[in-house]
Order: structure tokens, then C-alpha cells, then sequence
């Protein structure tokens, strides 16, 4: 049995994901890229995804982040430390060139969507700053299963 590491598995990522850019960028100039994420504790650790969708490509993974370092060195999930996160990830879509010839091409990301929480939806507002074309959208969901979970618990 082999394992793929090391530079083998450097360079399978870098192809996989330079593929998932040029799929995502094809067209976008005319029809823009969405980026969207949620966060999840899975078997205690605190994680987040994000996500990015054109026309060409509707599930791009951009990045899993693992939060556990910054909480346990006393951070929080807020709107700045998730803006953050994003902010690196925009700057790649944007400023990757897909050949020798090409230029960067702000701007394709126009759109961001989050779920209800307030710390997403805030920190779509600080995307907003950094990008004025994008439009940050936030799901009643969230809000939806929090009255639903109050219901719940009034009921039991």
C-alpha cells in the first residue's frame, strides 16, 4: 500500500485547484461568483467552509477552516476574524491568472451568502467595504430554526 505525500501530494492539490479556479472564472466576468459558507462543530472541532458557485462550476470548496487554535488562544467566530478568512480567498479567485496573457480581474466576486447568524452576516458587511460590487445576502433559516428551537423547548 502507497500513500501519496510530499511534493506528490503538493502538486495534486495545486492542479486540482488552479482547475477549480479556471472553472470558476470561465464567464464570470458576465455573470460573477458567488462565495458562501457555514460553520459546523464536527466531534468538537470548530470548523468552517467556504464555498464559491459560477455558472461553470456550482461547488467550488475553497477552504475548510479549523477555528480551534484562535478559540483556544481566546478568539471568537466574529465578523472580522470570518472576513478574514475570506478576504485571502477572494484576492486568489481575483487575482489568479489563467495563462501567460490574462490579466487579474477584480471584481468577479459580486456576491456572498451566509446564513442568519449575526456575526456572518456582519462580516458580509465588512466583504462589502473591501468589495463595493459585492451584495451580501443572509438566509432567514437561521432564524427560522432558533424560534423553532424556543418553541421546542417551551413546549417540553
Amino acid at each position: 500500500r502507497q500513500v501519496v505525500s510530499g511534493r506528490m501530494m503538493d502538486s495534486l492539490f495545486m492542479t486540482a485547484r488552479d482547475e477549480q479556479l479556471h472553472s470558476l472564472r470561465r464567464e464570470a466576468d458576465h455573470f460573477g461568483i458567488s462565495i458562501f459558507g457555514d460553520g459546523a462543530t464536527i466531534r468538537k472541532i470548530p470548523l468552517i467552509n467556504i464555498l464559491a458557485a459560477s455558472p461553470n462550476n456550482a461547488f467550488a470548496l475553497l477552504d475548510i477552516v479549523d477555528c480551534s487554535s484562535h478559540l483556544a488562544a481566546g478568539g471568537k467566530k466574529d465578523a472580522p476574524y470570518i472576513s478574514n478568512m475570506i478576504l485571502p480567498l477572494i484576492k486568489m479567485i481575483e487575482g489568479k491568472a489563467e495563462n501567460n496573457h490574462s490579466k487579474k480581474k477584480p471584481g468577479l466576486v459580486d456576491l456572498v451568502l451566509f446564513d442568519g447568524a449575526s456575526n456572518v452576516v456582519k462580516a458580509g458587511k465588512l466583504l462589502a467595504i473591501n468589495y463595493p460590487r459585492i451584495t451580501s445576502l443572509h438566509g432567514a433559516e437561521h432564524v427560522v430554526s432558533l424560534f423553532f428551537r424556543d418553541v421546542y423547548t417551551q413546549v417540553s
